[in-house]
């Protein structure tokens, strides 16, 4: 009886271990594919970001920083009177670059046709200002925020809030 005890109890360790094991390898089985699908995801998501725009030209390359072409896109949403520029990503895929511009709108704004025109402005003047020609595959707008209250739309833009009727009756005070 001793014997068969001793079998039983062996046996009930012997499965413990099996049942522990199977569950390491369940687990490794899924946590390992999924830490190395999120490596590798930032790895090439790091890749595609470039840190500049390269121009090539008679006799050398140009190289534009991704600081510089953030500001000549602030400069360019800054002549539309509907949006505020926020961000800026640039994408590098193949021979060509991606711009991915993240704007504020005014409350009235029309986001299909601020979109085009920005689009188009910025493929034309990437074209003669840098010399972009035929290297900016997409131009993406995002719309990052839409600005419902007239006065905070332009604090944005930094221009003079609208006097209000309070306003203009103090002032008429004031100028007596």
């Amino acid at each position: 009886m001793n014997t068969l005890a001793q079998v039983n109890n062996s046996l009930r360790s012997c499965w413990g271990t099996i049942d522990q094991g199977v569950l390491v390898g369940v687990l490794a089985g899924a946590v390992l594919p999924l830490c190395f699908y999120l490596v590798l995801g930032l790895i090439l998501r790091r890749r595609r970001r470039c840190r500049g725009v390269r121009i090539p030209g008679e006799g050398g390359v140009l190289f534009v920083s991704v600081a510089a072409v953030r500001e000549f896109v602030r400069r360019l949403v800054h002549e539309f009177d509907d949006a505020a520029f926020h961000a800026l990503e640039l994408e590098r895929r193949g021979p060509g670059y991606v711009f991915n511009v993240s704007i504020d709108v005014a409350p009235a704004a029309d986001m299909v046709a601020l979109r085009t025109q920005i689009n188009e402005h910025l493929r034309e003047e990437a074209a003669r200002r840098m010399g972009l020609v035929g290297t900016v595959l997409e131009v993406n707008v995002v719309i990052h925020r839409l600005l419902a209250n007239e006065r905070k739309w332009r604090r944005q833009r930094g221009e003079p809030a609208a006097a209000t009727e309070g306003d203009e009756a103090s002032q008429s005070v004031e100028g007596r």
